[in-house]
């Protein structure tokens, strides 16, 4: 008896912890939330198939009980598919999983194999490899202007997220959302074995991606919610073989609190690659959107700096002759979070440039020679020596006497026949110069010397 009333108290006490317990309590309060939301699944699918005409198709994965949902959606034609793991009765057309049941029907077994639907709804297994398989199955059979709807993609906290469903102890109380948080939206982390950087970590995303379209996205950019719309609509009016520039303005806390737009204009191809080797970037790489034929093309791995660059060079020389860029004329639909330009001239960074410089001159320096003839590379050859103008002037003379890999990217301009030892001289002169009290001093030459070197046509 006396153990009986031990076990009796044990258990009362745990559920007055349990009760008391501050994340069940939050647990609650979100549930209550999430039930107070006025727009429920079954008026966003019936929106989108009213959008629709009359002869509409719809398929639903995973109904479980029909009278929730299933037997609420306006549809001329519809399928529902569910296992019956939580509805004996299973009321439904299809008593499959959603493997067996597209499974099925990529043979023509059940329906028709050409069938495509104007919205399917997935809320089946709520795990993310999962909903990965249903939204790729559900691709094949979505017409090409249909709406495939995803449940229980956002959930209350990360009690919902566990895998199994069976647990109802949590402060989820049964409620589940699984582990297919935003499945169409994919992490990977870079390989192990590939070096640190955005270079390595985009190489690797172009080696998986599967779409027909992708893009860049960078921490400090912001795309607005019409964006991928927006851009899909232009390229399907357009050629897929031409390259589509979609503007860039700039932001400092909000966006439209700098009417600034990034891109510059140009006329040509032939425009666009001098003002990129010249390093007057005509566009972002975010204000990019290509299509798949352009996955093979990859970052250089050993740039730490300027590899927007370097790889908005190397598509201009790979593309087709056919091929036109198509600059977009609508409102900017990606932004850019304005940094603090103090950092530009802090010995740091500037070291660091001035270590990518070494490396990326070399790297697009040995595309302009294996793209173009004699006779084409010596023309590119003075724009690209004014990229190193640009920087000399702007960054590493100032702080020149602790810059010493300055003398190496001197050997590299030597060894590449962009200067000789007469400009070494030179440069030695406007370095003691700049060291000097007389630096701010007019009449000794530097600008002279400066103008020469960037009205420069021959190279040796």
């Amino acid at each position: 008896m006396k153990k009986r009333i031990k076990n009796t108290l044990k258990f009362y006490r745990l559920g007055e912890k349990i009760h008391n317990d501050l994340f069940h309590k939050k647990g609650e309060e979100l549930i209550q939330e999430e039930f107070a939301k006025k727009i429920s699944r079954t008026e966003v699918i019936n929106y989108l198939l009213s959008l629709k005409d009359f002869n509409t198709k719809y398929l639903e994965i995973g109904v479980r009980f029909p009278e929730q949902n299933f037997d609420k959606i306006k549809s001329k034609v519809k399928f529902g598919v569910d296992p019956g793991y939580e509805n004996k009765d299973n009321p439904v057309d299809f008593q499959l999983t959603s493997n067996q049941f597209f499974e099925k029907l990529k043979k023509s077994e059940i329906l028709e194999q050409s069938i495509k639907f104007d919205v399917i709804f997935i809320d089946g297994l709520h795990l993310a490899e999962q909903v990965e398989r249903d939204i790729n199955n559900s691709l094949e059979f979505i017409k090409h202007d249909g709406f495939i709807i995803l449940h229980d993609c956002n959930p209350p906290s990360i009690f919902h997220t566990i895998e199994f469903h069976e647990y109802k102890l949590s402060p989820a109380k049964g409620f589940w959302n699984g582990t297919n948080k935003n499945p169409c939206f994919q992490y990977h982390h870079r390989p192990e074995d590939r070096p640190k950087g955005a270079n390595a970590c985009r190489n690797y995303g172009l080696k998986i991606i599967k779409g027909d379209f992708f893009l860049f996205l960078d921490d400090d950019d912001l795309l607005a919610d019409f964006s991928l719309s927006n851009r899909i609509k232009t390229i399907s009016l357009n050629s897929k073989e031409d390259i589509y520039i979609f503007k860039m303005m700039r932001f400092t806390n909000k966006v439209g609190d700098l009417n600034l737009i990034v891109n510059k204009e140009f006329k040509s191809k032939e425009e666009a690659l001098i003002m990129f080797l010249k390093h007057q970037i005509p566009w972002p790489i975010s204000s990019l959107f290509l299509n798949s034929d352009f996955k093979n093309l990859r970052f250089n791995e050993n740039l730490i700096r300027f590899q927007d660059v370097a790889y908005g060079i190397q598509l201009l020389l790979n593309i087709k002759k056919t091929s036109e860029l198509k600059i977009s004329i609508n409102e900017p639909d990606v932004f850019y979070r304005n940094t603090d330009n103090q950092k530009l001239f802090k010995e740091d960074f500037i070291k660091k440039i001035l270590e990518a410089s070494i490396a990326y001159f070399s790297y697009v320096d040995d595309m302009l020679k294996s793209n173009f003839s004699e006779f084409d590379y010596l023309k590119y050859k003075k724009y690209h020596f004014y990229f190193f103008l640009k920087f000399y002037e702007t960054y590493f003379l100032p702080m020149n006497r602790k810059l010493y890999n300055l003398k190496k990217l001197k050997r590299v301009l030597i060894q590449r026949r962009y200067i000789n030892k007469f400009d070494i001289l030179k440069m030695l002169y406007v370095e003691m110069i700049y060291n000097s009290k007389f630096k701010n001093r007019k009449g000794l030459g530097l600008y002279r010397i400066f103008t020469k070197w960037k009205k420069r046509k021959y190279f040796l």
